[in-house]
């Protein structure tokens, strides 16, 4: 992906790991990086993610996804799931099919019908004090609301 976007990759084996993320935190606008990124990284100017495949667990695309916007400006991420590529990818091995099935889930809310951010809500927060999120909204009028929410 580092090949076809025209930017540097990091990635567990990375030999140089630290110039590659002090390239990218300096002069250099985008990285290719695998979840090791998301390991104990605190990037402030990051807007947006970009996955390319569908994530293993919504756990791990919580994570990953939340590093954008941790200066408090508006972020986005995005899955891009490529046709054909329907076929489960080898770091799916081993994932547990209850995981499976909340990615599946938080993937199949569409457009004007479902809402993303109450899907991950509810499995990462459940309900807390007695409230149980069901709109982007609930908690925050403020908040921008997702794709499933505002199909516009």
């Amino acid at each position: 992906m580092a090949r076809v976007l025209g930017c540097e990759a990091y990635y567990s084996e990375q030999l140089d790991k630290a110039r590659v993320l002090a390239r990218f935190m300096g002069a250099s606008p985008m990285i290719a990086a695998t979840s090791t990124l998301g390991m104990g990284v605190d990037i402030p100017n990051i807007y947006s993610i970009i996955h390319i495949r569908t994530p293993r667990t919504l756990l791990d695309y919580a994570q990953e996804s939340g590093q954008a916007g941790r200066d408090g400006q508006r972020s986005e991420a995005i899955i891009i799931q490529p046709a054909r590529w329907d076929a489960p990818a080898p770091w799916m091995e081993g994932v547990a099919h209850e995981d499976q099935e909340r990615v599946a889930e938080y993937m199949g809310v569409v457009e004007g019908i479902g809402c993303r951010r109450v899907v991950l809500d509810q499995y990462l927060d459940g309900v807390v004090d007695r409230y149980q999120q069901r709109y982007c909204q609930d908690a925050d009028p403020r908040e921008q609301i997702c794709d499933g929410c505002n199909p516009n």
